[in-house]
């Protein structure tokens, strides 16, 4: 059954408070507990752990004198037989230790201690699945205590390696998730003294093919800890990350996240000293086309292994632009080859018959919103890196725009908006940079005040900014923004009025007429309509105009007040 919908319901209402949370938090505290001390009932006991959480999560200042029975009743749950319930338990006791970390109290340690003596008896059950709940109480201890268990590390990093052989394949796997906690926990004596015997167990698990992802998670997590004590163990994993990228399909997917993430982890551990490995490993890290995981890797590398940026960048600027375009990316000026493929496929607009990737595409536009922060190298955030890309956007973005898929329309708008932001073309005076930032922001102004999608035209109008005014104030542009003025969304009307108040310092003899008529259509609305709702949308749209058109209404100061002051008393 699926319980946790309801716990977070439960504990919605705990957080929203009212004269009734404290006696309902009392009662679902009692009832939570009382489940988990009666004979065992799997659904209930289930339900217990998950409100139990919710409930110290929402309404911790209620559930801290309850810290003594919560501790007194939840550790059959750490021993029961069903997954699930174990991890729930943990799930409750780690909320439990943020309250009480989070309070100075006499009992702090007493309720360590006590926790820590449950752990030890879970142990010595001697099942698989106690010493499960007992490694997930060590975890939640090393997490949560402060420095509580600083004394005990030596013996639980020995309790972990006893396990790491245990012929239960869930102890394994719990072995495997506990070795970050501990290199996170100390990491200089866990360098010291158990880096080499868990080095040594993740590579034999990555050679028996079993639980890829959690050791490979498990690698990259311990490699930030350790920093450079990782650096005699790298080739043996890059070995394995090697032949996992290898494989074609359904294979390499499996594990195509917890690699990609390995490998950025790696990076950030031991930075340039991974650069000849990594390199070798673009060619199969772009073998399989672009992915979210993919996308966050070359980040990372980019970030943390500085040679490698331009590389990067460079080769991710070509697939973006494959994807997009159907052809590598030419940098401004330079000649265009003939098409490699049918204009069909690149854009539905251009042709028929050919399958999209919505995701693919929609993925690229991101990434290419994106490009200067995916692709900067260490301490060059910010820093152009990158060949200008405002005649790509011209050039292809923008049929994007026309898209049917509204996912691809809001990328696509996302994207030009934010080249275009970044890049100098909006300020340059030549002809060539007036025309190509011109046609761009009349593509997305028709999208503004035209796609059916309101999230879309809210993106652009808020997108566009100061930066753009120097084209917005042409008598053009300045049409649509009055007609998104128009529109049925009162946060479209509103980003709309921001700009149209902001350009009347541009080009007063267009927008000064028409503020004017808007002023007094706002000011009828607010003094006659019977509608509440309509006189609350037209007051603040006014105070909207007042803001931003600064000294253009300055002379209509006397008639706004004297519909506005008998207003204030509605």
């Amino acid at each position: 059954m699926h319980f946790h919908p309801n716990s977070v319901g439960i504990g919605h209402l705990a957080r929203a408070g009212g004269t009734l949370r404290s006696e309902f938090v009392e009662f679902e505290v009692r009832r939570a507990l009382e489940w988990l001390q009666g004979d065992r009932n799997e659904s209930r006991r289930h339900a217990a752990v998950l409100i139990l959480k919710e409930l110290a999560d929402n309404a911790p200042t209620l559930i801290y004198g309850y810290v003594p029975q919560y501790l007194d009743s939840i550790w059959t749950a750490f021993r029961d037989t069903k997954v699930v319930i174990r991890n729930g338990a943990a799930e409750a006791l780690m909320s439990c230790l943020q309250i009480i970390l989070k309070r100075e109290s006499k009992k702090r340690q007493e309720w360590y201690d006590r926790i820590l003596l449950e752990a030890e008896r879970c142990r010595k059950l001697a099942t698989a699945d106690a010493i499960h709940g007992s490694l997930l109480i060590y975890r939640n201890l090393l997490t949560g205590t402060g420095m509580f268990m600083d004394s005990r590390f030596s013996d639980v990093c020995e309790l972990a390696l006893h396990h790491k052989d245990h012929k239960d394949p869930l102890v394994r796997r719990m072995v495997m998730s506990l070795m970050p906690t501990l290199a996170k926990f100390n990491p200089e004596d866990f360098s010291a003294h158990y880096l080499q015997r868990a080095m040594a167990f993740l590579l034999n698990q990555l050679r028996k093919d079993r639980d890829k992802n959690i050791v490979f998670f498990a690698i990259g997590e311990i490699a930030v800890c350790v920093k450079n004590q990782m650096s005699p163990y790298l080739q043996a994993f890059l070995q394995c990350i090697h032949e996992g990228l290898s494989l074609k399909g359904k294979a390499r997917a499996m594990h195509e996240k917890a690699i990609f993430k390995c490998l950025g982890k790696l990076a950030e551990a031991v930075g340039p000293a991974l650069t000849q490995e990594a390199h070798d490993l673009l060619d199969l890290m772009f073998s399989a086309g672009l992915t979210d995981p993919l996308r966050q890797a070359l980040g990372s590398l980019a970030r943390f292994v500085p040679p490698l940026a331009p590389v990067i960048r460079a080769r991710l600027l070509n697939l973006i632009s494959l994807i997009l375009a159907g052809r590598p990316f030419l940098p401004p000026g330079a000649p265009t080859p003939a098409p490699t493929i049918a204009p069909s496929s690149i854009h539905p607009g251009l042709g028929e018959g050919v399958e999209k990737d919505e995701e693919v595409i929609t993925l690229a536009l991101y990434t290419l919103a994106d490009f200067d922060h995916v692709t900067a190298a260490s301490g060059a955030i910010g820093m152009r890196q990158t060949p200008m890309l405002h005649e790509f956007v011209h050039d292809t973005v923008i049929y994007y725009l026309d898209d049917e898929h509204a996912g691809v329309r809001r990328a696509a708008a996302r994207t030009a908006c934010l080249v275009l932001q970044r890049e100098p073309v909006c300020l340059q005076a030549s002809a060539h940079a007036t025309r190509i930032a011109g046609e761009v922001i009349e593509r997305l102004l028709c999208l503004g005040i035209g796609d059916p999608d309101v999230s879309i035209r809210e993106l652009i109008l808020s997108q566009m900014g100061p930066h753009f005014d120097r084209h917005l104030a042409q008598a053009e542009h300045l049409r649509a923004l009055f007609l998104a003025l128009n529109d049925e969304s009162l946060r479209v009307r509103e980003l709309a009025m921001e700009q149209v108040g902001r350009l009347a310092q541009y080009n007063p003899a267009y927008v000064v007429p028409a503020l004017r008529r808007t002023l007094l259509q706002l000011l009828t609305e607010l003094e006659y309509s019977t509608a509440a709702r309509q006189r609350e949308e037209a007051a603040r749209l006014l105070g909207t105009l007042v803001a931003t058109a600064g000294r253009h209404v300055r002379p209509y100061i006397d008639a706004i007040l004297r519909v506005l002051i008998p207003k204030a008393t509605d």
